[in-house]
């Protein structure tokens, strides 16, 4: 059998990160109302702490990516250079037009 605790104390000393993600059923433990009211008042006092230099609001987990779809909605969904090389290459080759709206030479430094 693995011991998860010593395995966990030596990955935390060659740097590794930890991490554990679990479901559970709340309201087997307590009240769904009463959980989610405590949740929400942490959220509400995690997100009041005052932002670090350089940035212009505070997270939660799972928030970026609840708010991607919206953000994509509204300015596209970034593609990575390679990509977009990519797909101009396939077309190309496909002889099939692939106007991005603007030209990939302009990304090059």
């Amino acid at each position: 059998m693995v011991d998860i605790r010593r395995t966990v104390q030596i990955w935390r000393c060659l740097g590794v990160s930890v991490h554990f993600f679990g479901a559970i059923r709340v309201d087997s433990f307590r009240p769904a109302d009463e959980f989610n009211r405590d949740m929400d008042r942490l959220i509400r006092e995690f997100k009041s702490t005052p932002f670090i230099e350089g940035q212009e609001r505070v997270y939660v987990a799972g928030q970026i990516e609840f708010e991607q779809p919206r953000r994509g909605a509204e300015r596209g969904i970034p593609l990575l250079l390679s990509v977009l090389q990519g797909l101009r290459d396939m077309s190309e080759q496909l002889g099939v037009a692939c106007d991005l709206g603007y030209k990939l030479s302009s990304f090059r430094g």
